[in-house]
């Protein structure tokens, strides 16, 4: 009897056993607690698109590194409404949810957003932005061709999203010889057409540094030529030996750093009798 009532008891802590695992973990994630601050308000002034446009760029990373995304819709949503401020929560509820379930998917909810703050795309406009697009002065390839390419996302190129920013950029560089350089190249790509922008770019940082380099070395106020103008007027006795007012021509002519002394050219004949003693 004994050995009997074990078997019964082994037999039912097994099957507890099995049944607790088979039950689903219906406990929600953990909730990353830190000092990350909400998503601020949305903006409803100015641009609409281009706000919305950030502003959910910041949700996604906020739901991702909170953990956020991995909550129920609900708790979602929740935090979507307290996040977006007052204005915006007005025109929350104007939206045209079709259901009451709707109203609680935070999918759903970000898509009628996004249809709301976009609106109807012009793409005749969109695409006069793009092609009217000039690089800035002072403004880097790089920094060029990311606006480019944020322009071009409303353009609905397709396919050849990638042909028309390459072009955009040969066309809209302010440095004619790189232009005409790209235009000499038959198999260029957007890949190819940034390498030579770069280069190109990286060289004139270059050249600029090395011609400030070498500007210390020239020669400054310090650094006087004594030549004719600078030669002292003969004396009289002087004048007399050479038989005019004209200083003598055999003179020598040195270059001298300013030291306040005064410079006398002298013949070259007193050189050479100053050389002998």
């Amino acid at each position: 009897m004994l050995e009997e009532s074990e078997q019964v008891a082994t037999a039912t802590d097994g099957q507890i056993a099995s049944t607790s695992s088979q039950q689903p973990n219906t406990t929600p994630p953990p909730i990353f607690t830190s000092k990350l601050p909400t998503p601020p308000n949305i903006n409803l002034k100015g641009d609409l698109r281009e706000n919305w446009k950030q502003w959910r760029q910041i949700w996604d990373a906020y739901a991702l590194v909170t953990g956020l995304n991995q909550q129920s819709n609900e708790f979602q949503v929740a935090t979507f409404i307290t996040c977006i401020g007052q204005e915006a929560l007005k025109a929350h509820n104007g939206l045209p949810f079709k259901t009451d379930e709707e109203k609680k998917d935070i999918t759903k909810i970000l898509e009628l957003w996004g249809e709301y703050c976009n609106g109807k795309t012009n793409i005749i406009y969109e695409r006069y932005k793009f092609n009217n697009r000039q690089q800035k002065t002072d403004e880097r390839i790089d920094a060029y061709a990311t606006v480019l390419r944020d322009l071009a996302s409303s353009c609905n190129y397709g396919i050849l999203n990638e042909e028309m920013i390459r072009d955009r950029i040969v066309c809209g560089i302010t440095n004619s010889a790189v232009r005409k350089k790209l235009l000499q190249i038959s198999d260029l790509t957007y890949d190819k057409c940034m390498d030579v922008c770069r280069a190109a770019e990286a060289t004139e940082t270059q050249m600029s540094a090395m011609k400030t380099t070498e500007s210390t070395y020239l020669p400054n106020d310090d650094i006087n030529v004594v030549g004719a103008n600078s030669r002292k007027k003969p004396s009289g006795n002087e004048s007399a030996r050479t038989g005019g007012g004209n200083p003598p021509l055999n003179v020598d002519i040195v270059a001298v750093i300013t030291t306040g002394e005064e410079i006398i050219a002298q013949p070259l004949a007193n050189h050479v009798q100053n050389a002998v003693k």
